[in-house]
């Protein structure tokens, strides 16, 4: 028995026939699983919760590089603020724009603008169409 079928999951999900496929090794059915567990994937074929789903185990499942590129951790960013505060409500605001999206809202929208207030940790965020709004939009929010 190899060594990567000895640790089974137990919290894996059903599928029906349907979702089953044909003979497939195990590093496919990974990917057609978005990336669920190899553990989670021998489940599904040796418990039988999706019949019809053979797997091929001759070889061992490679090392997904995807998966260990989503599970590496960031450094964490300081919790510590660098110079002093505002010391009144909307002495400070820093302004974010991010856009445009690949998709737009459902409204329309492209950008998103984030304020916030620096004294108070206050912040608003608005969906705008074109870029060209941010003025306006910061000229309504600061009167």
């Amino acid at each position: 028995m190899p060594p990567y079928l000895k640790t089974l999951c137990l919290d894996c999900i059903c599928l029906s026939t349907e979702h089953a496929f044909l003979m497939a090794d195990l590093d496919t059915w990974h990917q057609q699983l978005r990336h669920a567990s190899n553990q989670c994937v021998l489940n599904l074929a040796t418990k039988q919760l999706a019949q019809g789903m053979l797997i091929n185990l001759s070889q061992s499942p490679p090392k997904c590089d995807s998966c260990i590129h989503g599970k590496q951790g960031c450094t964490p960013v300081p919790k510590t603020c660098q110079g002093e505060r505002s010391h009144q409500k909307l002495g400070v605001v820093y302004v974010d724009l991010t856009g445009p999206e690949a998709t737009k809202s459902a409204s329309g929208n492209s950008y998103v603008m984030n304020i916030v207030d620096d004294y108070s940790s206050h912040p608003w965020t608005f969906c705008l169409k074109l870029k060209s709004d941010v003025l306006s939009t910061l000229q309504v929010w600061a009167h």
